[in-house]
């Protein structure tokens, strides 16, 4: 890395009280001394010359481009703000802690805008739900069982980005391909009704309260969430192996199938990324294997397999947890599989909880 000349300036004005100025960023050089702290800047692909700028509360600002290191900085929350790359997505700004006499890690992977949008029509048909016996991960609430599909209809290729999120739920003005996370199950339902208003179909759902309290008119020609056999149809996109592109043969972190397709605490750099960057399954779907983790319309039931098997669904009652299918950024590869499961409570939203639309191809 390039020494900053005002740097060894510094360095010799500093040299009779035996004080070597040193490691300063190519902008600027402040000598640490036992009382700040540093922040290193660690910025990917190589092939990406990533633009920054850290800035704190108290008035610091400093800007630079790739990896690097600020040292000097006096103890303080900062925030790191990865600029725009014409190609790429940027990851989400940071903010971290810098204190006295230690080191803050700053890490953002750019991640590849691939353009991947649209709805994907999905055929019907018949698949074995849940997991076999001997998959790796499998949990108890995964019992295989037949399920038929007997509805077309039309699945998003990707989760809702923010940019779509904002130009149906805001002004527009919004532009990023990050996915839209800390959505609740209500506010997905929301978002559902209004852009089936914005495109003049009927909403699918009565929205009576908070909390779950909707009701789904099956007729309606609006957008609306996957049921959970939807949703696990359209992943498996007619595998028949943990993961859409094969089987899994890692739990936890490191699983080289699911590197292709799904961002997890493998690949993903403990962040969440652009749309449709990694490859699709067989059917044109993104992300369905991490990511952000999906809301589907189904009340959460540990005996699905007590349900029809055509076109099975289990309508929530005002209250009741929610099934959330796929897995996120920072899961294990054990919860990104096809057949995996959980839920939760219909108004809470996290940064992991996102979603994608669905419509009855009527």
């Amino acid at each position: 890395m390039l020494q900053n000349p005002r740097c060894f300036q510094l360095a010799a004005l500093a040299a009779a009280a035996l004080f070597l100025c040193s490691g300063c960023s190519e902008n600027s050089c402040v000598c640490p001394g036992a009382d700040t702290g540093s922040a290193v800047i660690n910025s990917g692909p190589d092939s990406v010359s990533a633009p920054w700028t850290l800035s704190s509360s108290a008035g610091f600002s400093e800007s630079g481009t790739g990896d690097q290191t600020v040292r000097g900085l006096e103890p303080g929350d900062y925030t790191l703000t990865w600029g725009e790359v014409s190609g790429w997505v940027a990851p989400l700004p940071d903010v971290m802690t810098v204190r006295a006499g230690e080191t803050a890690t700053f890490s953002g992977i750019y991640g590849e805008d691939s353009g991947a949008t649209g709805f994907v029509l999905i055929a019907p048909g018949i698949f074995e739900m849940g997991s076999p016996e001997a998959e790796r991960g499998r949990d108890e609430d995964e019992t295989q069982h037949t399920v038929t599909v007997t509805q077309a209809f039309y699945m998003s290729a990707t989760e809702v980005t923010l940019a779509w999120w904002d130009e149906v739920m805001g002004d527009g003005s919004e532009t990023s391909r990050l996915p839209k996370n800390y959505v609740s199950w209500d506010a997905a339902v929301d978002f559902c009704n209004a852009l089936s208003e914005a495109e003049g179909l009927t909403p699918a759902y009565t929205i009576d309260g908070p909390d779950g309290d909707v009701t789904w008119d099956r007729e309606a020609d609006g957008y609306r969430l996957p049921t959970e056999a939807e949703w696990e149809f359209a992943c498996r996109a007619e595998s028949t192996t943990g993961f859409t592109n094969g089987a899994i043969t890692v739990t936890g972190c490191g699983d080289p199938a699911l590197d292709e397709v799904g961002w997890y605490c493998g690949n993903a750099g403990d962040v969440f990324h652009g749309v449709g960057q990694l490859s699709p399954n067989a059917w044109g779907l993104y992300d369905l294997h991490g990511n952000l983790s999906e809301w589907c319309w189904d009340g959460y039931s540990s005996d699905y397999e007590s349900l029809p098997q055509e076109d099975p669904v289990a309508d929530g009652a005002p209250g009741q947890d929610r099934v959330i299918r796929g897995g996120f950024w920072g899961h294990g590869s054990q919860y990104c599989r096809s057949a995996n499961r959980y839920f939760l409570q219909p108004g809470n939203g996290f940064d992991y909880l996102g979603f994608r639309p669905v419509r009855s191809a009527l």
